[in-house]
């Protein structure tokens, strides 16, 4: 089941779009802008159904330089500043490729404020960044996707200085991916009486390379221990691979050789992909240029699912995908014909999975 959200962009192409929290979506523009909306719930269609879901906003629309067309990715950091958050705040980090320099990414953060009886949620973004290198060792050309996945922690959040443990994955033009261990822990500005800020440290290490195809790879999706990358290609090849990086918390920074893991393909092209927060991993998302929407069970790579939007044209492809971190089989997907649209995947492929 799919619902248009009533988004209209002032750009013909949306490279990506994301969930801050349950109330707030973000997209990215191929105008190097970066919106966000809310999302509220409409009056069902029909007795029985479920509510329909309405946007407002945006909220807040900010200008992002970036390096070509990638595609930027949000992380969660409230676990990082667990201190210092207010339990009606959100906070994620933005992570850009730079503009000038193919060999650093630059993070942003963010803030989402729950809504209140005077409004709506409000969302702030930071002025200035972190920069994070990111050494491919070799040139592999322009960055075409880039994707951040965070290691669950059975632990409570951590405390300042302790580090959270995250993968950072870039495909380039050269049908290569890189992917790092990139560890975050809070550096706190002050005296242990009064606080004045709180910010993220970014440490990289531990590297691995997939050679994996010879056209530009359009996206990235990596699980969240970093153990597992899923790769899509402009002519619409899809493999996953085994990465051979360590485990997230490991201290061990050497990383195996990746293997290949499964491979399909579709004569459309692919244009975005995305895995499904843990602990449900196993269903994966492909956007394809044909309009459709394709799951995918994870682990052996067969076709559970092709769903085409009622009532959508052809060359409406859908070019960014994600999965609703709060709610189970709802995904967000941004289409070329300038809308942001709100998906159901059949209950009986969310169940397998």
């Amino acid at each position: 089941r799919r619902s248009k959200l009533p988004l209209q962009f002032r750009n013909p192409h949306v490279l990506a779009a994301a969930f801050l929290g349950r109330d707030v979506v973000a997209s990215q523009g191929r105008d190097q802008r970066v919106r966000f909306w809310a999302l509220e719930s409409a009056a069902p269609s029909a007795p029985g159904r479920r509510p329909a879901m309405a946007a407002v906003g945006p909220l807040a629309e900010i200008a992002v330089p970036m390096c070509g067309f990638c595609p930027m990715a949000f992380s969660p950091l409230s676990s990082l500043a667990a201190c210092d958050a207010s339990p009606s705040e959100q906070r994620f980090a933005m992570w850009v490729p730079d503009e000038h320099d193919r060999r650093k990414v630059t993070v942003r953060t963010l803030a989402v404020q729950k809504g209140g009886q005077t409004g709506g949620p409000r969302v702030r973004v930071s002025d200035g960044g972190w920069d994070v290198p990111v050494d491919t060792r070799e040139k592999l050309g322009m960055p075409m996707a880039l994707t951040v996945a965070v290691a669950p922690s059975d632990d409570t959040p951590p405390s300042t200085g302790e580090a959270t443990a995250m993968t950072l994955a870039v495909g380039f033009e050269s049908g290569h991916v890189c992917t790092w261990r990139v560890g975050a822990a809070v550096a706190v500005c002050g005296d242990a009486e009064e606080t004045t800020a709180i910010a993220p440290r970014f440490a990289v290490r531990g590297f691995s390379m997939i050679r994996a195809m010879a056209d530009p790879i359009t996206s990235v999706a990596v699980s969240a221990c970093g153990g597992t990358a899923f790769l899509a290609s402009v002519t619409g090849t899809l493999q996953a691979y085994r990465t051979g990086m360590p485990a997230a918390h490991s201290a061990d920074d050497d990383a195996r050789a990746p293997t290949l893991l499964w491979e399909d393909t579709m004569p459309a092209g692919s244009g975005h992909i995305a895995l499904r927060p843990p602990p449900h991993e196993r269903l994966l998302a492909l956007g394809a240029f044909d309009g459709t929407l394709r799951l995918y069970d994870a682990d052996c790579g067969s076709r559970v699912a092709v769903v085409r939007p009622e009532g959508a044209a052809t060359e409406a492809s859908v070019n960014a995908v994600v999965f609703d971190p709060k709610t189970i089989g709802r995904i967000v997907a941004a289409t070329a014909d300038r809308c942001v649209s709100i998906w159901e995947a059949p209950s009986s492929v969310v169940e397998a999975a």
